[in-house]
């Protein structure tokens, strides 16, 4: 028993130095010994599901979840993975439910990550208490909170579908500030406008150098054309890389891998145009920048057109 006990206490600290060390593989490693040790209590199922998902085996991850959700385990984490693996293997109804759950904590962190858990699926509508609760969330933040910049963008998302788009800037502005601060970015320059254009503007010139480089070689692919003419598009693609056009890659909703990128609802809706000119909405706010804007979008125009010349 006492060869136990120590065992025991190694392997917790051990667990305790993988997770702080973010070492994901050693994590799930101690995590198996630890069940295999005490296979009863949920923890150990808990960490080696937190693991597993931070691996992107989801698939894996999700039934251990399930369980300890069912067994009653109580972890402020455990309703947002359970959220986020649903979300990804396409079973938004059951996100749903989970990332709803994490709104009734008392954790703004929580609350936080769980409304933009649900603004991240794009057809989901907050309900009317929801955006109480988001604005109130938003009131009360403090200042340095690492949550805040969640909370933004949620609301940013919420007035955007009210057609409060002025609303909706300032959220976004807030958020992106936010995000500046905690990366270490000149927060000025970063949000939405000058920081933006100016990384557009270095992406040209990146790409005419290569085209000054390789003239003729360089295939440039419209995000515009690729929507509204998918098939012709994807057709030049493939020949540009010597392939026979397949046509299943036309619908990626049919995938059957998880996805974990950001809008992953929106990538399972497949190509479409929906977001197309939807920034003109915010052109009231960015007007100081549509000169600036509208030259940089002729420089990519110019570049699109000499690629397909």
């Amino acid at each position: 028993m006492a060869r136990k006990q120590e065992k025991l206490k190694r392997l917790k600290q051990q667990l305790l130095a993988a997770k702080t060390a973010f070492n994901v593989e050693q994590t799930m490693v101690i995590s198996q010994a630890l069940i295999t040790l005490q296979p009863s209590i949920l923890r150990w199922k808990f960490e080696l599901a937190s693991a597993l998902f931070e691996s992107g085996s989801l698939s894996e991850a999700l039934p251990h979840l399930q369980m300890c959700a069912k067994a009653g385990l109580k972890d402020p984490d455990l309703n947002l993975l359970l959220g986020h693996c649903l979300s990804a293997i396409g079973n938004y109804p059951e996100a749903i439910h989970f990332y709803k759950k994490t709104l009734r904590q008392n954790n703004p962190a929580q609350n936080a990550a769980g409304f933009w858990s649900l603004a991240d699926l794009r057809n989901y509508n907050f309900t009317a208490s929801e955006k109480e609760q988001l604005l109130e969330l938003c009131s009360n933040m403090p200042t340095q909170a690492q949550y805040g910049f969640l909370a933004h963008f949620s609301l940013a998302r919420l007035f955007d579908d009210e057609k409060k788009f002025e609303q909706a800037f300032q959220s976004l502005k807030a958020a992106n500030l936010q995000v500046a601060q905690r990366r270490g970015y000149d927060a000025n320059g970063y949000f939405s406008f000058p920081g933006i254009l100016d990384y557009w503007s270095n992406y040209l010139q990146v790409m005419n150098h290569w085209d000054r480089v390789f003239p003729g070689k360089i295939l440039h692919v419209s995000y515009e054309q690729l929507a509204s003419n998918p098939q012709q598009e994807m057709e030049t693609v493939y020949e540009y890389c010597g392939l026979d056009f397949a046509s299943e890659s036309l619908d990626i909703t049919q995938g059957q891998r998880s996805i974990m990128t950001p809008s992953g609802s929106q990538l399972r809706s497949g190509i479409n145009a929906h977001s197309i000119g939807s920034g003109r909405q915010y052109s009231n706010s960015i007007r100081a920048y549509l000169p600036e804007l509208e030259r940089l979008t002729l420089q990519a125009r110019r570049l699109i057109n000499a690629s397909e010349n």
